[in-house]
């Protein structure tokens, strides 16, 4: 947000004209009332190549009415085309910027040797539109990182769980064979040999205690 700062070159602009009238000092305050809604709300929605569509075309516009526009919209360009660019598209859209910056600098009717001011976008957009975009793809980046940091915990919980419940499945089916195979001896000893089945059904008892 502290780019944002460079909206007040814009209406200031009018001292740069030899004979400001109240119509620029107007223009200048109707160049940010479009401006700063246009760039703030395509940060916050994502209509990075539409906003800088309308910023360019405003600095443009405004030109050749003596604005200053056009020494700082197209920063705020560079900035937005530069959040959805990648490596292999964002120069030829910085390309198209600074194109679009030089025609204002022809159109533009600010004297000399104020006009020359309208040099200083050009080098600013290849600085911020760079820096912008590394930025935005440390983003992705970090965000792609924590993503699979994620899905590996996901993943590992995924195995924790299996492996708890082969255990558990292991020892509850060890205890029921168990319980099964004694539970029969004791219905075959509960005649002939009493203790012997008494014997059999506590331990069948310690078994389904243990298993649970």
């Amino acid at each position: 947000w502290a780019p944002l700062v460079f909206f007040a070159f814009i209406l200031i602009g009018p001292v740069f004209s030899p004979e400001p009238g109240p119509e620029d000092w107007w223009l200048a305050v109707g160049v940010v009332a479009v401006g700063l809604p246009t760039f703030v709300l395509s940060l916050l929605r994502g209509w990075d190549l539409p906003g800088a569509a309308v910023l360019m075309l405003l600095a443009l516009a405004t030109a050749p009415l003596d604005s200053t526009a056009i020494v700082a919209l197209p920063i705020f360009a560079a900035a937005l085309v530069a959040r959805s660019s990648t490596q292999a598209t964002l120069r030829l859209r910085l390309a198209v910027v600074t194109a679009l910056t030089l025609t204002g600098f022809f159109l533009s009717s600010i004297p000399w040797p104020f006009r020359s001011f309208v040099l200083i976008p050009v080098i600013m957009i290849w600085v911020i539109g760079s820096a912008v975009f590394h930025d935005v793809s440390r983003d992705h980046r970090a965000d792609e990182l924590e993503a699979e940091n994620r899905r590996v915990a996901h993943l590992a919980t995924i195995a924790e769980r299996e492996r708890i419940a082969r255990d558990v499945h292991d020892i509850a089916g060890q205890a029921l064979t168990a319980i099964v195979v004694r539970g029969q001896l004791v219905q075959r000893l509960a005649h002939s040999d009493p203790g012997r089945a008494t014997e059999e059904a506590n331990a069948v008892e310690s078994i389904a205690r243990d298993a649970l």
